[in-house]
């Protein structure tokens, strides 16, 4: 049995803004965020608690496009 955490911190910034960075990260590349039932197949944003704002990630393979998102900052 294995442990399989894939979160972003996000420190002083609302899930709103979080959510339309990727939302915009994913439509340049032709694709678009959908509701998904399957927790292991959905992102889980968290609105901001205090400082912090989490993002669960799903548990898929994809690392490349996915580390590319985590670095998209609103400058780009």
């Amino acid at each position: 049995m294995g442990l399989n955490l894939r979160l972003n911190l996000f420190h002083e910034v609302e899930a709103p803004d979080v959510f339309g960075l990727l939302a915009a990260f994913y439509r340049q590349r032709g694709a678009r965020l959908v509701p998904e039932e399957l927790p292991d197949r959905r992102y889980d944003l968290h609105h901001r608690r205090d400082h912090w704002c989490v993002l669960d990630w799903d548990g898929g393979w994809e690392w490349q496009l996915r580390r590319a998102a985590q670095l998209l900052s609103p400058s780009d």
